[in-house]
């Protein structure tokens, strides 16, 4: 008797969490619902290792543009991840058009183990390593099946950024322009064009997106102290712009524009202190941190070879060999 009142409460208690998602995404256009599921994506590296991918996928009541978001290519970028995660209560009351698929952590086993390398997209080789065979089926599976491509980074454990957002012009005019339109309809302070075979990480994503045919643009607002506020936001405008939300479209204000985003980085390890903040404009040679060894002696001054807007910096005072310390926007 004890045991079939255990089934009958289990069974009853799924029943009423199934009946609460329903209503909670319940959405009524012409007697249609919004539809939300949940699933994992599952592949095998040649070597055996498990690749899984977590994705969400809302399909609004009425047609539309379909959309990926990705966040998470960094596994300790939280901000971006906790706001793509948080997207599906956002939007629970919005009018949402078309479907929106959402790769909330894209590199779990980065996130799970606390690093931050992750696959880039677009990696060729889909038997090979961890990363390569992650990049390949990201890019394949969800970005390439949309019309639109939202990357959100960030960089919260380890630095400080002002917020910007970056596409690529190496696919075409068509996909350029439509990539350089949702980077400024997150209406950031800062726009960044990279070009192909950009060195920059973060303009990998774009680049790979834009050359598989689809307009790419990432948005990055997460340093070491942020909120999903700030997605959220921009995430609202690239969605009105793509027209996969109800609404009118923002008009944002004119960013600062850039050509190139270049990273630099200690040659040396030790105890770094930064020395610039993010939103200082620099001429070429200034300094933006110093290394020291570990009794306190200067080692290395890290300095940037052209002038531009400092727009991340390296929070921790951890330097490994070759490790980063800042990226400088250049115009």
């Amino acid at each position: 008797m004890y045991k079939r009142s255990r089934v009958y409460a289990a069974e009853l208690s799924n029943a009423r969490s199934e009946i609460e998602k329903f209503l909670l995404y319940r959405r009524f256009a012409g007697g249609k619902a919004m539809r939300v599921s949940e699933k994992y994506l599952e592949y095998e590296t040649a070597a055996k290792e498990k690749i899984t991918i977590p994705v969400i996928e809302m399909a609004g009541a009425e047609d539309g543009p379909r959309v990926a978001i990705t966040a998470g290519a960094l596994g300790c970028e939280y901000s971006a991840i906790a706001a793509a995660i948080g997207l599906k209560r956002f939007l629970r009351n919005k009018r949402l058009l078309g479907t929106l698929t959402i790769a909330a952590a894209a590199d779990v086993a980065a996130f799970e183990a606390r690093r931050s390398f992750a696959a880039r997209l677009g990696e060729k080789n889909t038997r090979g390593d961890y990363s390569e065979a992650l990049a390949y089926h990201l890019l394949n599976d969800v970005v390439a099946k949309a019309d639109y491509h939202i990357a959100l980074g960030g960089c919260d454990a380890t630095a400080e950024l002002e917020p910007f957002a970056i596409y690529c012009s190496c696919s075409g005019e068509k996909i350029t322009e439509g990539s350089r339109l949702l980077a400024e309809a997150f209406a950031p302070p800062n726009v960044v064009e990279v070009t192909r075979g950009s060195p920059f990480v973060l303009g990998g994503e774009c680049e790979a997106a834009a050359e598989a045919g689809v307009p790419s643009a990432l948005f990055a607002a997460g340093g070491a102290s942020s909120d999903a506020g700030t997605y959220f936001r921009g995430i609202v405008g690239a969605l009105k712009f793509a027209g996969a939300l109800g609404g009118e479209a923002l008009s944002p204000l004119p960013p600062r524009r850039f050509k190139a985003l270049i990273a630099l980085r200690a040659s040396k390890k030790g105890f770094y202190r930064g020395e610039a903040s993010v939103g200082d404009e620099l001429l070429k040679g200034d300094g933006v941190g110093v290394l020291t060894d570990y009794f306190g002696n200067a080692v290395e001054e890290v300095v940037t070879p052209a002038a531009g807007r400092l727009l991340i910096a390296a929070a921790s005072p951890a330097m490994p060999e070759g490790g980063f310390a800042a990226a400088v926007a250049l115009r």
